[in-house]
Formats: structure tokens, sequence, C-alpha cells
């Protein structure tokens, strides 16, 4: 598994660029806050080059993968390009929580005549946030892959 939450992948198929699109967008439903989620695979923005998606869960996941891919006809069919990330204020909020941890971490480490055990807090809440991160993101971001694979398929 790897440590930065970001994932590119590529996906040929022989299908044209408009039945790609109208794949994904059979699939998708619109981003509503307060409703409860539709039977769709994802939830967001489809249009005429790409799509801005997430996974449609039924649960509160924070570092839950934003899909943006575009879509581009080429001499054999399609290929779809997609990239994933976090959310930008979860990126955001998650660099501030590593860079205060590891660095007090860091600081009680080296600045400190005698060891103790509750020293070692500060370096135990930064690998729980690595962890935290990389968990919640690459569980989904490989569910999301996996979906989105199958649906443009051309077995179906």
């Amino acid at each position: 598994m790897k440590l930065i939450p970001y994932n590119r992948f590529q996906i040929d198929t022989f299908l044209s660029a408009p039945e790609v699109l109208k794949r994904i967008q059979e699939n998708t439903s619109e981003r509503a806050f307060f409703k409860p989620s539709s039977s769709s695979a994802f939830c967001g923005k489809v249009d005429e080059t790409g799509f801005d998606l997430v996974g449609n869960i039924r649960y509160r996941n924070s570092f839950l993968p934003v899909m943006k891919g575009k879509v581009e006809a080429n001499k054999d069919g399609t290929r779809v390009s997609v990239s994933m990330r976090l959310n930008l204020f979860v990126m955001c909020f998650m660099l501030f929580w590593l860079a205060v941890t590891g660095g007090a971490g860091i600081y009680i480490l080296l600045s400190v005549d005698t060891f103790s055990l509750p020293l070692l807090i500060p370096l135990g809440m930064f690998l729980f946030g690595i962890a935290l991160t990389c968990g919640g993101f690459w569980f989904e971001a490989l569910r999301q892959e996996r979906k989105l694979r199958q649906i443009i398929s051309t077995w179906q």
C-alpha cells in the first residue's frame, strides 16, 4: 500500500467516448448532502469530456477519494484517464496534523534527558494519522477503481 493518498490509472476500451460517458452517467447521481443516497455507484458530475465523482457510500468516510476523469477518443476506442485524491479540506487538515504531531514528537525526543513512555504519545498520534488516512483512502480507492472498470467493461 502506498503512503501517499493519490492514485492515477487509465482504462482503455473499444467503446466510443459517448458510450463510455453514457455508462458512467447511468451509474452517477447528483450529490445530495441531506437526502438519502440513491443506489448509483457514484455521486457527482459528468460532462462531455470527463467527470468529477466520489463513491456513493452509506456511511461516513472523510478520506473518500475524489475522482477526476478525462475521456478521450483514440484510434482503438477510448482512453479514460483517472486521478484520485483526498478532499482538499481533509488533505490540509491531515498535513497540519502530521506536521504538528511529527514535529512535537521529534522535538520531545531530541530535547529530553530522561526517556519515559508518555513521551512517545505525539509519535503515536503521527503514526495513527498516517494509518487512518492511508486505510480510509486506499480501502475506498480500490473499490471505486474496481466499480469504474466494471461499468466501462465491454462485457456487460
